[in-house]
């Protein structure tokens, strides 16, 4: 009995460790199987763009402000109170050439022309009669030469019969006489003459004086009506009824929308740029951009100038583009903020790819297996959030333009 307890301890354990064994093996004839297979390759989700190479010319966008090119300040030619307002003398009023703005008392003016005209009647009615007195004068004269010729002619032949002894000396003595008598005639018409030509041309120039003052005093009574000398806007007008003027003094601004012009700088890169094209920067056509809101108002415009130096401040270079002639529906006005679109240099068989497209130098082009090629290329200029490629890439090829952090070359990509 003892030695079969003893078996039973020695034996229990090996059946126990024979059962796990069993078991096991079950267990391992029994599972199921599994098939292993390599990791799928991941495909990346990009963005693509199709190059296409050819002449580019970008637009240069800047900013600058519109200008009135010619605003012409209108004064009082002459002082007085003011007696009537145009109906345009109000501040942004458009008036056309020769409207009236102001008019002031004429009646100073009307006197002042009235005396002058009848001093200037007074002096040519003594130029008529200086005229006639001349006249008369340089007749008489003409006879009392004539006399003067009688008698020389008498006093020759007296002294030739004289000298024959067929005539008195009282005879010859008295035609002596006579031609003394008529020579001294002579001289006095002449001189009376002389002092008639000297008031005349005094006389002359008084009327010529008082004509003067005429003129001048017609101009001053047509000065007492200031008048738009053209057709333009109204700025900051100066004047009511009753409110005396002095001459000279400011009455308003006229500016003339036909002649706006946008002033705006051009950075010196911007500016040699714009001239290696070859182009000359002035002529060169240009749009002006209002920008009101949601609304946005485009004018075309020319380039006119160049400013003569360059703005120390800045190192901009200064330039001014004239609009296309506006009438008086216009909205725009000088001060307004504006944006100047021009044409700028022309590139010659580039790609344009969007900015993210470039890593450094190299560009990633999608290959007909839909993997990424990296490719290097030459970078010909940036515009805006582009970049122009000069070489490297082939028209019709796709680029990727997405932001690649992880991926390799090789990488097998999805344009979507």
């Amino acid at each position: 009995m003892r030695w079969f307890r003893r078996g039973l301890a020695v034996l229990l354990p090996v059946v126990v460790v024979m059962a796990g064994l069993g078991s096991y093996v079950l267990l391992a004839q029994t599972r199921p199987e599994f098939a292993f297979s390599e990791p799928a390759e991941r495909i990346w989700p990009v963005s693509a763009h199709t190059v296409s190479v050819g002449d580019y010319r970008p637009s240069l966008s800047v900013y600058g402000e519109v200008e009135a090119e010619r605003p012409a300040e209108l004064r009082a030619s002459v002082g007085g109170d003011i007696t009537e307002l145009g109906e345009g003398f109000a501040d942004g009023a458009f008036v056309a050439a020769g409207d009236l703005l102001v008019a002031i008392d004429p009646f100073d003016y009307e006197q002042t022309l009235a005396e002058q005209q009848a001093s200037l009647d007074e002096a040519r009615a003594g130029l008529d009669q200086l005229t006639t007195t001349q006249a008369m004068d340089a007749d008489t004269l003409a006879r009392n030469q004539e006399l003067l010729e009688i008698a020389e002619r008498d006093l020759a032949r007296q002294e030739t019969l004289a000298a024959r002894g067929t005539v008195s000396a009282s005879a010859l003595d008295e035609a002596r006489r006579t031609r003394v008598a008529a020579q001294q005639t002579v001289e006095a018409s002449a001189s009376t003459l002389r002092i008639d030509e000297a008031r005349v041309a005094q006389q002359q120039a008084t009327v010529a004086r008082l004509e003067t003052g005429v003129r001048v005093a017609e101009r001053n009574l047509e000065r007492t009506r200031l008048t738009a000398p053209f057709a333009g806007f109204v700025l900051d007008p100066d004047g009511d009824l009753g409110q005396r003027l002095s001459a000279n003094e400011r009455v308003a601004t006229l500016i003339d929308p036909s002649r706006f012009e946008a002033h705006f700088q051009l950075s010196e890169t911007q500016y040699g740029r714009l001239l290696t094209d070859g182009d000359d920067l002035v002529g060169r056509g240009a749009t002006v951009v209002w920008s009101l809101g949601a609304a946005r108002l485009e004018f075309a415009a020319t380039v006119t100038r160049v400013t003569g130096e360059l703005d120390a401040s800045t190192g901009g270079v200064g330039v001014y583009a004239r609009l296309d002639p506006l009438d008086a529906d216009t909205p725009l006005r000088p001060g307004a903020f504006v944006e100047v679109i021009l044409d700028d240099r022309t590139y010659a068989d580039v790609a344009v790819l969007p900015a993210t497209a470039l890593h450094g130098d190299q560009v990633y082009v999608i290959t007909e297996e839909d993997r990424l090629e990296p490719r290097q290329v030459e970078v010909a200029d940036w515009v805006d959030q582009s970049v122009l490629i000069a070489g490297g890439i082939a028209d019709g090829e796709r680029v990727v333009t997405t932001r690649l952090s992880e991926v390799r070359p090789g990488a097998r990509v999805e344009v979507r």
